[in-house]
């Protein structure tokens, strides 16, 4: 990775210096990338799957509170195994 240091400009504000083989996408972070990478690592897609089949199976009458109550369980577990 190249490295980037600090300068001023002829009017005196700040400017970056970087090395010629920098490249703007290494500037700058896909924000889907990092969208998916923290819905993965904290396994959110199989949370809402799991809750989203539970909600169809058992069509309880207030599901928010349904859902409520099943993240409660899935936290009591999680903290059970720690």
């Amino acid at each position: 990775m190249a490295e980037v240091g600090n300068s001023t400009t002829e009017q005196g504000a700040p400017s970056l210096t970087m090395a010629p083989n920098f490249t703007f996408e290494e500037l700058v972070a896909d924000p889907y990338k990092n969208a998916i990478s923290y819905l993965e690592k904290h396994n959110i897609m199989q949370i809402f799957q799991a809750m989203t089949a539970s909600i169809i199976y058992q069509k309880p009458d207030n599901p928010l509170d349904f859902m409520i109550a099943e993240i409660g369980k899935m936290k009591k577990l999680k903290e059970a195994n720690k």
